[in-house]
């Protein structure tokens, strides 16, 4: 089928009608599939939803690591394949500006990012903005996107209100004294994210899946915490839910995918210190098909998942991956799926989904055996 939204009817089985909707292969602009083992677990579930991702990766400062990272993905992926990983770096109080420069020289790095520092288990980040200005002056200069965590990590500051703290005292000043500088703000939590954003064309954000779907209410139920929620930014009230979903599927350009889909093994997850972060990548379009229904503009969601997050980053639109299918087809999330010598625990686990990707029929014999592949790999659904 042609890429472009559009919904039909089919039969399925001779019994019944399906409805069918399908888009542009979207991208994800903020995604975690870990290296190693590992990360050959987790690649079939983004070449299964995705065409393109930004690949996040805990400890790569430079571009050659980014770049080795990069050659990782795709002996993984091998031959044929239409999916696209797009690297990136992070900065830190060190990066020269000449880093900067190896990253548009390249070609292949879409994004650095901005970490505050304390706000990651890798201990890499930036201490102050001021500490790296002549290297936002040369982001500004090549193009390339600032891909930030807004969260202010200072003790004093609650929890709930990092993000909208870091706006307000840290990134404001810089967006305004650097109009050309392009920023993604990650995983946007609050309406005063929402309300930053539209005020300024070169700023934009991505958007998950759980801070569509649910407030900060799902992480207690029958008085115990559920660490398969907890992620950071936390999941906040439910006006600022309202207000992520109200941006996200307005159809405003401002505002893209992005998944932040962070896998950790169970025992780290249900443990005494709980890593964050929800796993999604299994059924992202999934879960974003249903917010969309949810607000009556499943119209807006080839734009949220497939164009708009492109455009800013200066991507194509037309490219060689397949469309995407997603059928009205009811199924139960699993408990867990592999991951490496242990599990992942999914997102929503139990619950039943109303929607679910369905893999488009290819010309070619090697992409026809790579969708085989993945099948495979989804046989436990």
């Amino acid at each position: 089928q042609e890429a472009g939204f559009h919904v039909t009817t089919m039969e399925s089985d001779g019994k019944e009608k399906k409805q069918s909707i399908t888009i542009r292969r979207p991208d994800d602009f903020h995604h975690h599939m870990r290296d190693g083992d590992i990360m050959r677990d987790l690649l079939p579930y983004a070449v299964n939803q995705y065409g393109r991702v930004i690949a996040m990766e805990g400890s790569n400062t430079t571009t050659l690591g980014a770049l080795n990272y990069q050659d990782r993905i795709l002996e993984a992926l091998g031959p044929n394949s239409f999916f696209e990983p797009l690297m990136m770096f992070y900065l830190t109080d060190d990066t020269p500006v000449q880093e900067i420069i190896n990253a548009a020289e390249s070609g292949d790095i879409h994004g650095v990012k901005y970490y505050p520092l304390g706000q990651t288990t890798s201990g890499i980040g930036v201490s102050d903005f001021s500490q790296i200005i002549p290297v936002l002056q040369m982001l500004a200069q090549v193009g390339i996107p600032m891909l930030i965590h807004c969260e202010d990590s200072r003790d004093e500051v609650d929890a709930l209100n990092r993000e909208a703290v870091f706006i307000d005292q840290q990134l404001r000043p810089v967006v305004e004294q650097m109009p050309d500088l392009k920023v993604q703000i990650e995983h946007i939590s609050t309406k005063v994210a929402v309300d930053f954003v539209r005020q300024y064309p070169n700023v934009g954000a991505t958007i998950t899946a759980q801070h569509l779907l649910y407030n900060r209410n799902i992480m207690i139920q029958n008085g115990r915490f559920q660490p398969h929620y907890f992620c950071i930014p936390f999941l906040n009230t439910e006006e600022n839910r309202l207000a992520l979903v109200d941006a996200a599927t307005s159809g405003d350009p401002s505002f893209w995918l992005g998944s932040d889909s962070a896998p950790h093994p169970r025992q780290e997850k249900e443990g005494a210190s709980v890593g964050p972060g929800c796993f999604t990548s299994f059924a992202a379009l999934e879960f974003y098909t249903t917010a969309f229904e949810q607000a009556g503009r499943l119209e807006n969601l080839e734009a949220f998942a497939s164009e708009n997050g492109a455009r800013f980053h200066g991507l194509p639109l037309d490219t060689n991956a397949p469309a995407l299918e997603i059928v009205r087809e009811q199924w139960t999330i699993p408990d867990f799926l592999p991951y490496g010598d242990d599990v992942v625990v999914p997102m929503s686990f139990g619950e039943q989904l109303q929607w679910r990707v369905r893999p488009l029929k290819d010309d070619t014999d090697e992409d026809e055996n790579q969708r085989d592949s993945i099948e495979d790999d989804w046989a436990f659904l």
